[in-house]
């Protein structure tokens, strides 16, 4: 609430000093925590651009539940390694909204499969 009142110039000085504490943060990181870092990053952009291409109505649905989050998160690091058995996760409803994402390029396709 208090955010929606500032004003620009406050709003500007607050993401000035945010992002400068951000960097300050960074600067003191160890090489381990940079790399965890920017491993929960790219997880977070991945998860994030699969759930924008999933049903709006679903959407909204998952992105208020942790629990399918979580489940949703899970189930979609099935697809990073082949997997010789059929997995019951795998027949999920939720799947079928996914498209599947070439690993080799990033791309929808065929997911490595």
């Amino acid at each position: 609430m208090q955010r929606m009142q500032e004003t620009e110039e406050q709003r500007a000085r607050r993401l000035q000093r945010d992002r400068e504490a951000m960097r300050l943060k960074r600067a003191n990181e160890t090489p381990e925590k940079r790399q965890a870092r920017l491993i929960r990053e790219r997880e977070a952009k991945r998860i994030k651009r699969r759930l924008e291409k999933i049903d709006p109505a679903l959407r909204t649905q998952i992105e208020h539940d942790p629990a399918a989050m979580a489940a949703l998160t899970a189930d979609m690091s099935l697809f990073q390694f082949p997997c010789p058995m059929p997995v019951p996760s795998m027949d999920n409803g939720l799947f079928m909204k996914l498209p599947l994402l070439d690993q080799a390029t990033g791309r929808e396709g065929t997911a490595g499969l």
